[in-house]
């Protein structure tokens, strides 16, 4: 997400809810791939889904979609 904004995927991600949501999805997709790449030498691939992605889902979901509720809500407090 960091580096999206830097990059200006977001431009002022903390004035649109959608584009912070998007970032932090985006954000999650990668790291969700890599563990699972990680998870993989150790799973077999038919249960893999199931151990490494499904049991996260519900809370990123909620994580994501608080953490750009709270950026969005607080950039009248913190940007001038």
């Amino acid at each position: 997400m960091g580096t999206l904004s830097d990059r200006g995927f977001v431009g002022g991600f903390a004035k649109s809810f959608r584009k912070a949501l998007v970032a932090s999805y985006l954000g999650r997709a990668c790291v969700f791939f890599f563990g699972l790449v990680g998870v993989s030498f150790f799973i077999p691939r038919e249960a893999l889904l199931t151990a490494g992605l499904y049991p996260f889902l519900f809370g990123d979901l909620l994580k994501n979609t608080l953490a750009a509720l709270l950026v969005t809500q607080s950039e009248k407090y913190f940007v001038r």
